[in-house]
């Protein structure tokens, strides 16, 4: 019996991905980043990731009255647990067009902090943070956005982000309760960069 080329080609390429990414950790050739996955990480698809990027494109942009055009790349998504979310993505960044780096995040944080207060509507209190991170021996920007209703804390979002060259690179974790937030924040803490 003969079978066709096309799935032999399939299946190499399946088991050389299945070889390339071990069911424990996370591993970018081009950020030469890996990352330990804590039991309970569920990968997301690219179409997934597509799907939640438009989403929090349409949401921002909906907080501010504009279109958001979104031209972020995945580099990995996953779910943990129902609601919470741990993701990397890049996208080329050029100076002529965004200017300072670190002027760029700031303006991106006050944008999307400027949307869920205009959605929100004083209904939660909205607290920031911007400040830097190391992970690993690199410098990361670090933004913090924590809404709470009275005592209780209803989401946190963080982002991580900093340039290889001229690509910058973002993580996003959006947490709920504390226990999934600190098992994202541990596993991320715990990454490794390749060094040249």
């Amino acid at each position: 019996m003969k079978i066709p080329l096309t799935f032999i080609t399939l299946l190499l390429i399946s088991l050389q991905f299945s070889q390339a990414q071990s069911p424990t950790e996370f591993y970018s050739k081009e950020f030469k980043w890996k990352m330990p996955l804590p039991a309970g990480f569920v990968q997301q698809t690219l179409a997934q990731y597509t799907d939640n990027a438009n989403k929090g494109a349409e949401l921002v942009g909906k907080g501010l009255n504009v279109t958001i055009d979104d031209r972020a790349h995945q580099v990995c998504s996953f779910k943990y647990g129902t609601t919470d979310y741990f993701e990397a993505n890049e996208h080329p960044f050029s100076k002529e067009l965004y200017g300072d780096f670190v002027a760029s995040c700031y303006n991106i944080e006050n944008e999307f902090y400027t949307s869920i207060k205009n959605q929100t509507a004083g209904r939660f209190k909205i607290d920031t943070l911007h400040s830097t991170e190391v992970i690993d021996g690199l410098v990361f920007q670090y933004f913090k956005m924590q809404c709470s209703a009275g005592n209780t804390i209803v989401a946190n979002y963080l982002v991580y982000t900093r340039l290889f060259d001229n690509n910058e690179f973002s993580i996003l974790i959006v947490f709920g309760a504390k226990q999934s937030g600190d098992k994202m924040i541990a596993a991320w803490k715990d990454s490794k960069f390749g060094k040249d």
